[in-house]
């Protein structure tokens, strides 16, 4: 009979399995457990690192070739990992996983996993030593009497080494969602997107946001920019406001500096328009007469302006949002192109890496 696997990594669990996490334990229905639920092992199936190795694996045009040649030039891999592109989809890895992906990467036998389990799960196991912890008591009290229980149990302890699996990952820390990003921006790749929009894409930039880093909002006017930098005043007010603040200051002072200005306009107009006795000689001279340098003739044509209008402030609130938002938007692509290449990269890497039996490089 064969023993039980364990894995030094979470395993997959079966795509028919609908579980739910509370907490840092991953639990699913159980109407004979208590509470009606119990605990499980493993993640969801898309979210194993060994369903992504899978997934890297079948990204390879090298095994690929491999396989069409029964192993050919990768002989040793071929005969553990056998031709996966036979195996379609989800459902494809999780017959995968169950003919051969288990006993890849599984390891036999309890006394090979070194971690603390819960105790239903080690009842029948000799390797075991059950131990009740009181509550009641401190910390302290509890390290000092394990140390002394495992001072007198040093003579019962046989460690073994642990089994070495012939497909170790490249770090001990992997993390998935970098590599499910990766590959994804891979794919998106060799489908022939662009750069910017698999990092859209695979970042889950959604609504407004993506809608502008595409078309790029300079090419539709300000009237996009200010009605972006008006919905920010819900999302982030703070920064709305602190714009509007800066508008308004240099409005004031516009303003005062206008009225000022007709004040004297007023003033000059005035001066020229009180009754003035001319001689004849100054009459036929036009000596005392109309001067266009003073009052209302010095204006032409131009009117008073109030730059505390609603039109105005949105005039000057188009120009400051519509620069604010050009360089936030020029940031913000620099940076999504830049992580889509990394992410690229790193795909590109873990490719080579499972052609040669290892995974998880790039960490």
């Amino acid at each position: 009979m064969r023993k039980a696997l364990y894995f030094p990594k979470p395993q997959p669990l079966s795509p028919n399995t609908a579980t739910w996490v509370e907490g840092n334990t991953r639990y699913r229905k159980n109407k004979n457990a208590k509470g009606g639920k119990s605990s499980v092992k493993g993640v969801p199936t898309r979210k194993s690192i060994y369903y992504l190795w899978f997934e890297y694996l079948k990204r390879s045009e090298k095994y690929k070739k491999a396989c069409q040649n029964n192993g050919k030039g990768m002989t040793k891999l071929y005969k553990d990992f056998g031709d996966v592109f036979a195996y379609e989809g989800i459902d494809g890895f999780w017959k995968w996983w169950n003919d051969r992906g288990q006993y890849i990467f599984g390891i036999e036998g309890k006394q090979e996993i070194v971690e603390f389990d819960s105790a239903d799960e080690v009842v029948g196991y000799e390797d075991y030593k059950l131990i009740a912890i009181p509550k009641n008591i401190t910390a302290t009290t509890i390290k000092k009497r394990l140390n002394k229980m495992v001072d007198e149990m040093k003579d019962e302890l046989k460690p073994k080494a642990p089994s070495k699996k012939g497909y170790p990952f490249a770090s001990s820390k992997v993390d998935v969602d970098s590599l499910e990003n990766a590959l994804m921006a891979y794919d998106y790749k060799q489908q022939g997107m662009d750069v910017l929009e698999i990092g859209i894409n695979v970042m889950w930039v959604r609504g407004a946001e993506a809608t502008d880093l595409i078309e790029d909002g300079r090419s539709r006017g300000k009237e996009y920019d200010i009605a972006e930098l008006e919905s920010e005043s819900v999302k982030a007010s703070k920064k709305y406001w602190k714009v509007r603040d800066k508008i308004i200051g240099g409005l004031e002072k516009k303003q005062a500096q206008e009225v000022a200005f007709w004040q004297k306009v007023e003033r000059e107009q005035a001066e020229l328009d009180k009754p003035k006795k001319r001689t004849r000689d100054e009459l036929l001279s036009n000596v005392g007469g109309f001067d266009n340098t003073k009052g209302y003739a010095r204006v032409g044509n131009r009117t008073k302006v109030d730059y505390l209008s609603d039109e105005h402030i949105r005039e000057a609130m188009l120009k400051e949002g519509y620069v604010k938002t050009f360089e936030e938007r020029t940031k913000r692509k620099r940076y999504l192109r830049t992580h889509t290449h990394r992410l690229i990269a790193k795909a590109a890497k873990n490719i080579e890496a499972v052609e040669k039996g290892t995974f998880g490089v790039g960490h």
